[in-house]
């Protein structure tokens, strides 16, 4: 399945149409690109033509598609691994490679105690790359609490130039979402220097928008709208167009405002509703916008991974409900 090039043990499935009868419809043939990796979590098509990559275990690599040469470009040594937590999302500068700068999220901390007693953080950090290395780490945002389940921690750099990163409310503490004052269960908007933004909807806060239950999913599409997707509970996986400002409902509402006590809460915090969700739940996870040629059936849609069977899922751009 498609899910194994984005978040399993293995870099694989590298479509290529086959066969395309009158109805359109084509057979494929799969091909491992790299095997015997450690879970990568965030890939990325690169300026080369490589794939570039983050390993949970603290690695960031690219791999050849067509010969699966893979080359070791660095190792961050702070990164602490277990559970969900360790090297996870990554986004290239705008300029890229002219401005060699790569943006990464990853798990630190003490981790000399009890793992899951001890305090673990997320931050954002800057390199430069440089001749198959990084160097010159920066720190740009600190401080995002982190657990052996719910991380969040996609990033993405969008058509206005400023650094969008999706933070989890760490599992235990679903009171985070809401809290003003905490960056845990938002979507954070920074300059890519990591200063915050003047016109970021809270005077002098990162958050974007809060109310979030672990969303692994962060991408721009077309028209510039930021789409996300999170982990329902035991219901209610969505997806979700994130505008500035606003509330998307954890731990107040699970999916839509369609329970008898979740029907205050949307009234008293305007509450957005989700774009989809799903009931029982997929375990939605790595998305992206596609609109390439090589697959006609799959173009403009948004193309869904999810955890539960392993399996890809399209949504056409066309029939999707804005809410």
């Amino acid at each position: 399945t498609m899910l194994n090039v984005w978040r399993s043990l293995q870099l694989a499935l590298i479509l290529l149409p086959a066969v395309a009868s009158y109805a359109q419809r084509i057979d494929y043939r799969t091909r491992d690109v790299a095997k015997e990796l450690n879970v990568p979590w965030e890939i990325r098509w690169g300026h080369d033509d490589w794939i570039w990559f983050t390993e949970r275990a603290g690695w960031f690599k690219r791999v050849h598609p067509e010969t699966g040469e893979i080359k070791k470009i660095h190792y961050e040594t702070e990164v602490y691994c277990l559970g969900e937590r360790g090297m996870l999302g990554f986004d290239f500068h705008p300029d890229f490679p002219d401005t060699p700068f790569v943006y990464i999220v990853y798990t630190y901390g003490d981790s000399t105690t009890v793992p899951d007693t001890v305090l673990f953080i997320e931050k954002v950090v800057r390199y430069r790359y440089e001749a198959d290395t990084l160097l010159d780490k920066t720190t740009l945002f600190d401080g995002i609490e982190a657990y052996t389940l719910h991380n969040g921690a996609r990033v993405a750099i969008g058509p206005d130039r400023k650094l969008y990163v999706s933070t989890s409310e760490t599992y235990y503490k679903p009171q985070l979402s809401q809290q003003d004052e905490s960056p845990n269960g938002k979507i954070l908007r920074l300059n890519l220097d990591g200063s915050i933004p003047e016109d970021n909807p809270w005077k002098g806060s990162p958050v974007w928008s809060k109310g979030h239950r672990n969303p692994q999913g962060l991408f721009f599409g077309p028209d510039g709208i930021l789409y996300s997707s999170e982990h329902g509970d035991m219901s209610d996986d969505e997806i979700n167009i994130i505008k500035p400002g606003k509330n998307y409902g954890w731990p107040l509402v699970h999916g839509y405002c369609d329970k008898e006590g979740e029907k205050q809460s949307c009234n008293d915090s305007s509450i957005v509703e989700p774009m989809v969700a799903w009931t029982p739940t997929l375990a939605v996870t790595g998305m992206e916008y596609y609109n390439c040629d090589l697959v006609p059936e799959w173009k403009n849609s948004i193309l869904l991974t999810t955890l539960k069977d392993q399996s890809l899922w399209q949504l056409s751009w066309t029939s999707r409900e804005r809410r």
